[in-house]
């Protein structure tokens, strides 16, 4: 995340981020590099999902919009 959008970050967004923050310090385990391989590419690959999700609700839209016009 860049500093722009870290700069409009989301109520929700910050108490994802303190949860976060509490979890961390309950668990105390250190990741090895492996897994932290892992974590990053189910991350990365949560991220790609949540963006074919976002253009299909954008096509969605997008098509309602244009049948609202239409009718």
């Amino acid at each position: 995340m860049n500093k722009d959008k870290a700069s409009e970050a989301t109520p929700l967004r910050h108490k994802a981020e303190e949860q976060l923050k509490n979890r961390s310090s309950k668990t105390g385990s250190i990741l090895s590099e492996i897994e932290t391989l892992k974590l990053i590419q189910e991350l990365e690959l949560h991220q790609i999902e949540l963006e074919m999700q976002n253009m299909e609700l954008s096509l969605a839209v997008k098509l309602k919009s244009e049948l609202l016009i239409k009718y």
